[in-house]
C-alpha cells in the first residue's frame, strides 16, 4: 500500500543561541550566536505508519490528510519557547510517496529564528491551524497543553487540524515534542548532506465516527419489533422513521493529546516504535454536546471530540461522561403521520386513547363541570378535552394534569331513574389534582419523537479492559446488528438531549459492533433496545 509523507520544502529559519542548553548540544556546537542554523525536516502525516498490519488502519478520505499551512514552534530543554514560530502554506510543502514499512524519506530544510537565546531542543508541529497567529517566540508546552478548540466542528475551511503525535517513551515519560540534537543541525545548507533529518509525526486531533447497517436494523424492527396492541384494540402498525444519528461527546478537544505515561498499565494503550497511543485522559471539564432529536443529520459518519471515560462496565458507562451513539426518529401510522404514544402500567396507548382511559375511570369519572346560565346548573361529565400530558424534569416522562387548574368541579346526586341530575356539590380547590396523581407517571413519546443510544467502547472486544471513549486519530465503525423495543421517550421534544436516559420500565437498547479503525480502526457492533 502507498502512502503519503509530507516534507516540508526549503524553509529557512535564522537561530540566535546561546550555548546554554549543553544537554541538547554538547560537544562541536555548530550553531554560533547570531548565526543561522539550519535543520532537516520530515513531516509525516497519520497515514504514515510504518511496521503495522494494515488491517488495523485506514488511509480515510483524501481530504482529511489534506493540508493547507503549518506552523513549527521551537522549544528549549525546559520546554519554553525559544524562538519565532515558522509559518509556511501548501505552496511549500511537497508530496512524496513511500510504502508503509519504508522509514527512508527525502530531507528539506527547516530553519530557526532564534528571540530568546537559548538553543532550541524541541520542534513542535501544527498542521491546518485555527489561529496562526496565536503562537509567539514565548509559546511554551504548558501553554500549547492548555490549548483546547472544538476541532471536530471548527470553522477551519474543511481541514483537520494535527498536532504532535503524544505517547509514552521506555523510562515512563510522555514524549510531546520532537528531539533535536547535534545531529539535525548544520551550519549551512551547504551541509545538510551530512546531518540526520527531524522526523515529527502527527496526528489529527479529532476522532471519526461511521455507522452502517443501521437501514437494515431499522427494516427488520419495523417488520417484526413493533406489534403490540394500542388502546386495547387491535394491534395498530406502527413504523419508526429514522431522523438521523449524533454523538454525545465533549465540547472540545486539547491541541495536544494528554496521557498519564506513568500510570497506564494497559499493555496495548502504547506504541512507542510507532510514535502513538492509544488512550487519553479525561478532559470533561470541558462541557458537553447537546442535540435537538428533531434535527439530527443522516450524513455517512462525524467527526468527534476526544471523550473518554475509565470504566470497564457498561453500566458504569451509562451513568458517565462517556461518548454515546444516539439514534433518533419517530413512530408514525399507517398515514405516516407522528403518533403520540403512551406506556402506562406495561400497555401502550396513544394520547387521546390514555387520556380518554383515565377520564372514564371511576376516581375521575365522578366529577363534573357546571354551567350557570339564569336560574339554570347544566351540569357535564368529566372528559378528556380538560386533560394534557404535562412533562417531568427528564426526557422521557409525562403526567396527566388538568388544563386549567381554576376549574371548578362538583359531585352529584340522580334522581330515582338514575339518569337525571338532581343536584351538584362543589368540590374542594385540587381535590380532582389531587385524585389524577393516582395515576402516576407515564413515558411519552411526544410527536412520537424516540432515540436509541448505546455508549461507545475504545477497545470493543479486548481480553484487558472494555473502557468506553472516543480517543483522537482512531475510526469508530459501529455496526448495527439490531435495533428493538420503542428507545427512549422524549416527552418535550424542545428539550435539548446532553445525556441519554434509559426509562425505568422500558426495554430500550441499541446493539452495536464497534471497529476502531492512519487512523486506527476500532470496530462495534451494537444493538439498540
Amino acid at each position: 500500500m502507498k502512502i503519503k509523507s509530507l516534507l516540508v520544502g526549503m524553509l529557512a529559519c535564522t537561530a540566535m543561541v546561546s550555548c546554554t542548553n549543553e544537554e541538547v548540544l554538547e560537544g562541536n556546537d555548530p550553531i554560533k550566536a547570531g548565526e543561522k542554523g539550519y535543520v532537516a525536516v520530515n513531516i509525516v502525516t497519520p497515514n504514515s505508519i510504518g511496521g503495522r498490519s494494515t488491517s488495523d488502519y485506514t488511509e480515510g478520505e483524501a481530504s482529511e490528510s489534506a493540508v493547507r499551512d503549518a506552523i513549527f514552534l521551537f522549544l528549549d530543554g525546559n520546554f519554553k519557547g525559544c524562538a519565532n514560530p515558522y509559518y509556511l502554506t501548501s505552496n511549500d510543502l511537497n508530496w512524496v510517496a513511500a510504502d508503509r514499512d519504508d522509514q527512508t524519506k527525502k530531507a528539506t530544510v527547516l530553519v530557526v529564528d532564534g528571540a530568546e537565546g537559548e538553543v532550541p531542543a524541541y520542534i513542535v508541529a501544527i498542521l491546518n491551524p485555527i489561529n496562526k497567529n496565536a503562537y509567539t517566540a514565548k509559546t511554551s508546552m504548558r501553554d500549547l497543553k492548555a490549548e483546547y478548540a472544538n476541532y471536530a466542528s471548527a470553522n477551519n475551511g474543511g481541514y483537520l487540524v494535527m498536532s504532535n503525535a503524544v505517547y509514552a517513551a521506555e523510562n515512563g515519560k510522555e514524549v510531546v515534542a520532537t528531539p533535536i540534537t547535534i545531529a539535525n543541525i548544520a551550519d549551512s545548507k551547504e551541509d545538510l548532506a551530512n546531518v540526520t533529518p527531524v522526523t515529527v509525526q502527527v496526528e489529527r486531533t479529532v476522532g471519526k465516527v461511521a455507522v452502517s447497517n443501521l437501514d437494515k436494523a431499522i427494516a427488520d424492527l419495523n417488520a417484526n419489533g413493533l406489534k403490540e396492541t394500542i388502546d386495547n384494540k387491535e394491534s395498530m402498525k406502527l413504523q419508526f422513521v429514522l431522523t438521523g444519528w449524533e454523538v454525545l461527546q465533549n465540547n472540545a478537544t486539547n491541541l495536544i493529546k494528554n496521557i498519564d505515561a506513568s500510570k497506564w498499565t494497559i499493555t496495548n494503550w502504547n506504541a512507542e516504535n510507532l510514535q502513538r497511543s492509544f488512550w487519553a485522559n479525561d478532559n470533561t471539564s470541558k462541557g458537553r454536546t447537546s442535540y435537538d432529536v428533531r434535527e439530527m443529520s443522516k450524513a455517512a459518519y462525524k467527526y468527534v471530540e476526544e471523550t473518554v471515560n475509565q470504566t470497564a462496565t457498561e453500566q458504569a458507562a451509562l451513568n458517565s461522561v462517556s461518548p454515546y451513539l444516539l439514534v433518533s426518529g419517530k413512530f408514525v401510522n399507517e398515514n405516516n403521520q407522528p403518533v403520540d404514544l403512551v406506556e402506562w402500567r406495561g400497555q401502550k396507548y396513544t394520547k387521546e386513547g390514555y387520556l380518554n382511559l383515565i377520564a372514564g375511570m371511576s376516581e375521575i369519572s365522578q366529577y363534573y363541570t357546571a354551567v350557570t346560565e339564569g336560574d339554570k346548573t347544566t351540569y357535564t361529565s368529566f372528559s378528556a378535552s380538560l386533560l394534557e400530558l404535562v412533562d417531568q424534569a427528564n426526557d422521557w416522562q409525562a403526567e396527566a394534569k388538568l388544563i386549567n387548574a381554576d376549574t371548578k368541579f362538583y359531585t352529584v346526586t340522580f334522581e330515582a331513574d338514575g339518569k337525571t341530575i338532581k343536584e351538584g356539590f362543589e368540590v374542594g380547590e385540587g381535590v380532582v389534582a389531587k385524585a389524577l396523581e393516582v395515576f402516576g407517571k407515564v413515558q411519552y413519546w411526544n410527536g412520537g419523537n424516540t432515540y436509541y443510544f448505546v455508549p461507545i467502547k475504545h477497545q470493543a472486544n479486548d481480553a484487558e479492559t472494555n473502557f468506553y471513549g472516543v480517543v483522537r486519530n482512531h475510526v469508530y465503525q459501529m455496526n448495527i446488528t439490531k435495533m428493538s423495543g420503542y428507545g427512549t421517550p422524549v416527552s418535550n421534544p424542545d428539550q435539548l438531549i446532553d445525556e441519554p436516559e434509559k426509562p425505568e420500565e422500558g426495554n430500550t437498547y441499541m446493539n452495536a459492533e464497534v471497529v476502531i479503525l492512519d487512523w486506527k480502526v476500532v470496530n462495534n457492533e451494537v444493538e439498540l433496545n
